[in-house]
């Protein structure tokens, strides 16, 4: 109790009264002090406020400023594009700095993607050789330019800068650090896109060079002014059967023209000029000439085309037999494929046809693109986008052979599904050819109940179960009503050895 009083007497007593006589000495001491001095403290904590201020104010803006940059190289279109907004973002910081380059890691080395420049004169001098081995020499100076040399730790890219004066590199390091995943994933994407496109092209040009007989007029009209163009002639004619395919002018006195026929064929081309056709013109026709005669003969030759269709069958049971997940798969789509056609009704034509698309439906899947199948992993979407290209490719390879058996329009769609999901175009139901409505399916089937490197394999009725899940939203109901009906025989058959 009496400790409990003693704190009260300090508390209500003397605290207060140590606390007004420490205010009243400082009072006193502070007016001792000279006004000038309270000046110099005032200013004093100003500037400290105001430096402070700047500096986090800076450092806002780096931030604000890297993250619109990112924002900007996320949205990138082109990689020309991705290098302006990379270069104006470092030049900000390193004025002296005058140029950049990006490269890929290509196995051991670093290959050049693309390189920005603010002078003429650093692109001029090589700094941005084609290939690069790395360690290279991360600082080095040539005449009046400091080169640096960075490859971001476990980053498959390397960068090169190109400065007028020495630059905080290690700071910048830190940057490229940052940057270097951002960098990585748009060379990725930009490859990606660049074959995809050159995919496309490949595929919406098949038809002109693989079926001539099929589209003669097309075919002689492209050819038509290919030859027209590279002779630099006034006028071509191209004469098959009774048809004549007439490109550039023909009211060329007489005399002025020269008739020449393709090999092998009953192909014949007149060119003309006004200032008539030399020996060098027919030379260079000529030339030409053999090798569209090459060509036709591949496509009019049903037995070069069968030879053809029977190298791709190896090839694709080749690397069906390197794995023990896809060996015998696409035997196994064939049979199923065929009984859902049988049971469909439809003609022998198309029964040929499907049978063969079957066959070669995964002759797209090459190189790296089989590699992603074998992985134990789910794919990511970089994986994924990679393995869309096999349809296209597919359907490019097989182009030669629609002379004898249209399928790679059958290849092309056999990854379309019926609500516009699929790939490699989206098409929906309406525009999908009913072959590849019937091959999907069965792929889908034969799919679910094979093993996996990332899962086992389902059983029968599970699979079909999984399957009707997807009726008729992506997968096409008379086609699975046909499937249903011939299941049992099916189940049968596929338990046995194909």
């Amino acid at each position: 109790m009496t400790g409990i009083n003693e704190i009260r007497h300090y508390l209500l007593s003397e605290l207060p009264l140590t606390i007004r006589n420490f205010w009243h000495s400082t009072g006193d001491a502070l007016s001792s002090v000279s006004p000038y001095l309270y000046v110099t403290v005032i200013i004093a904590l100003f500037i400290v406020t105001f430096s402070a201020v700047r500096i986090i104010a800076k450092v806002n803006r780096k931030e604000r400023r890297k993250r619109r940059a990112v924002q900007k190289l996320s949205e990138a279109g082109s990689m020309q594009d991705y290098m302006s907004i990379l270069t104006r973002y470092f030049k900000e910081d390193h004025p002296a700095m005058k140029s950049i380059g990006i490269y890929a890691r290509d196995n051991d080395a670093y290959k050049l993607v693309n390189a920005e420049s603010y002078e003429k004169e650093t692109m001029d001098k090589s700094f941005f050789s084609g290939v690069i081995t790395m360690p290279e020499p991360e600082h080095e100076i040539k005449g009046r330019y400091h080169i640096y040399t960075f490859a971001p730790s476990n980053r498959n890219v390397a960068v090169k800068i190109v400065s007028i004066d020495a630059i905080d590199f290690e700071r910048l390091k830190t940057e490229l650090e940052y940057l270097s995943a951002l960098i990585e994933n748009f060379t990725e994407k930009d490859h990606l896109k660049t074959e995809l496109l050159k995919t496309r092209v490949m595929n919406e040009v098949k038809d002109i060079f693989s079926s001539p007989t099929f589209n003669m007029e097309n075919y002689f009209t492209f050819i038509g002014n290919i030859i027209l163009k590279a002779g630099n002639l006034d006028g071509v004619k191209i004469i098959f059967g009774d048809k004549r395919i007439i490109i550039g002018q023909h009211d060329i006195p007489e005399g002025r023209s020269r008739n020449l026929r393709v090999r092998s064929t009953d192909v014949n081309v007149e060119i003309c000029r006004r200032n008539g056709v030399g020996q060098e013109d027919i030379i260079h026709v000529g030339r030409f000439l053999d090798l569209i005669s090459a060509m036709l003969s591949f496509y009019w030759n049903r037995t070069l085309v069968g030879d053809f269709l029977y190298v791709l069958e190896t090839a694709v049971k080749s690397f069906e037999d390197t794995g023990k997940y896809y060996q015998g798969h696409s035997g196994k789509v064939e049979f199923v494929a065929l009984t859902i056609g049988e049971k469909l009704g439809l003609e022998p034509k198309s029964l040929e046809k499907l049978k063969y698309a079957a066959r070669l439906h995964d002759i797209g899947m090459i190189g790296d693109i089989y590699d992603l199948t074998l992985k134990d992993l789910k794919l990511t979407d970089k994986d994924y986008s990679i393995l869309k290209y096999h349809p296209l490719i597919g359907s490019t390879i097989t182009a030669p052979t629609d002379s004898l058996n249209a399928i790679s329009d059958i290849i092309l769609q056999h990854h379309e599904l019926n609500d516009g999901t699929g790939y490699p175009h989206g098409i929906t139901a309406d525009r999908i050819l009913t072959e590849s409505k019937i091959l999907s399916m069965s792929e889908i089937f034969i799919g679910l109940i094979s093993e996996r490197p990332h899962r086992k394999a389902y059983g029968f009725e599970e699979a079909v179960r999984q399957i009707s899940d997807l009726v008729p939203n992506k997968l096409d109901r008379d086609v699975f009503d046909a499937f249903m009906a011939a299941k049992n025989a099916i189940f049968a058959e596929l338990r046995e050895p194909i």
